[in-house]
Parts: C-alpha cells; sequence; structure tokens
C-alpha cells in the first residue's frame, strides 16, 4: 500500500517514480516509529531487502553471473533481513540505490570464499 501511494504521487506529479536510495532504506528499516507504522516500514524493509536478494540469486542462477555474495546453507530469509538491517545502521548511507546498498551488505556480510 505504501509503494502503491509512491508511485500514484510520482504519476500524478507528472514524473516517474525515483529509485529508492539507501537512505530510504535506512529510515524504512530503522525501529524508531510507532507500533503501526513500524509494522508497515518493517514489512517494506523486509520485502524490499527480500525483492533485492532473490534478484541477485535470480541472475546467478538463470543467467549464469557469478554470485557476488554466498548465503550458508540453510541460511533463513529472516537470518538474511536481519543480517542487512544490521548492516545498513553499521553503515551510513552513501547516496547508492536500496538495491545497490542491500548488495553491499550481501557482499560483506556473506563473503564467498574463492
Amino acid at each position: 500500500m505504501l509503494m502503491t501511494f509512491l508511485f500514484a504521487a510520482a504519476a500524478s506529479s507528472g514524473g516517474v517514480p525515483q529509485l529508492m536510495n539507501d537512505t530510504n532504506l535506512s529510515e524504512l528499516c530503522s525501529t524508531n516509529a510507532t507500533s503501526i507504522s513500524r509494522g508497515i516500514r518493517v514489512g517494506t524493509c523486509s520485502g524490499y531487502i527480500l525483492g533485492a536478494l532473490d534478484t541477485q540469486m535470480m541472475a546467478s542462477t538463470e543467467l549464469g553471473v557469478t554470485p557476488a555474495f554466498c548465503l550458508p546453507p540453510g541460511e533463513t530469509a529472516s537470518q538474511v533481513i536481519d543480517s542487512i538491517r544490521r548492516w545498513l545502521r553499521a553503515n551510513p548511507p552513501k547516496g547508492y540505490a536500496a538495491s545497490s546498498a542491500v548488495l553491499h551488505g550481501l557482499m560483506q556480510t556473506y563473503p564467498c570464499q574463492r
């Protein structure tokens, strides 16, 4: 619903939706909001992280791209979300697109042993 609102607002202003950046994602993933707002924000944060993760994993499995990170066997979606939320708190925004920030977090948190 929040994303629908954001896209509708961008469309009604005559522009195209802007990419989410690492500052926006860090704010969504913070827990400094009220209980109802917190649920929406954390849900949006979690969905964004999992969407970026899924896209990266699809690129490596279906397109043959060398993986930029390696999840350990048995790592759950919840563990990945928590890891990236911790990474976002520990790494101030740098002006990246949010998907790039998630990728950087995945690469630093789950490096491949090559």
